[in-house]
């Protein structure tokens, strides 16, 4: 490992700066993980929520509709396909509803965060890369362990899908944003590599 006292070059300093992350980008990498959490913990939610309610227990119990007859005609047989319809559309809908309310939840947290954090002129080390992947895969992991768990594994594709709508968003917003960030110019100057705790660069 390079130590500082050894660094005399501009070009050994740059490097060494390029495996050391700087102050705003641990400080990125603690808000994101945040906001990971927080979405995470709402997939996770509406997932236990799909289980537990809109898929496992019925708007219209069909088993309650029994001897309909209009004008001496039999019609339950197709009230119970009216009722087992309802009960599909509205769990859809309640579907429908949870992945775009973590669709807009994902876009009010990572859109500004990702214009706010990551500007232009930011520096972005290697190492914050590495740490931005292994923190978003993490997260990811994580959230589809846990609903798998709590759902008993019966409820894959709503995990699957809620999972993906914030995944998706931060890492076409943010992680490959991070990925594809590129240093202004010669990627640092004095100032810069002072403020990264690079000390003083040689002319």
């Amino acid at each position: 490992m390079i130590r500082r006292t050894q660094l005399e070059t501009k070009e050994q300093k740059i490097a060494y700066m390029k495996t050391k992350m700087s102050r705003p980008g641990i400080a990125r990498i603690i808000v994101f993980s945040v906001i990971l959490i927080l979405l995470a913990f709402f997939s996770v939610g509406y997932t236990y929520e799909t289980f537990n309610t809109s898929l496992k227990q019925q708007f219209i119990d069909v088993d309650d509709i029994n001897n309909i007859n209009i004008d001496g005609s039999d019609f339950t047989p197709g009230f119970r396909i009216l009722g087992t319809g309802i009960n599909s559309f509205l769990a859809l809908l309640t579907f429908g509803t949870y992945a775009i309310v973590i669709l807009v939840v994902s876009a009010i947290f990572i859109v500004p965060f990702r214009f706010i954090g990551l500007r232009k002129n930011s520096i972005v080390t290697d190492t914050e890369k590495k740490t931005t992947k292994a923190v978003f895969a993490g997260a990811v992991a994580i959230s589809i362990i846990v609903s798998l768990i709590i759902t008993r594994m019966t409820m894959i594709v709503p995990l699957l899908i809620y999972t993906a709508m914030w995944a998706f968003m931060a890492f076409c917003i943010y992680v490959l944003a991070i990925m594809l960030h590129r240093d202004r110019g010669s990627g640092y100057n004095d100032a810069q590599i002072r403020n990264n705790g690079g000390g003083q660069i040689d002319k």
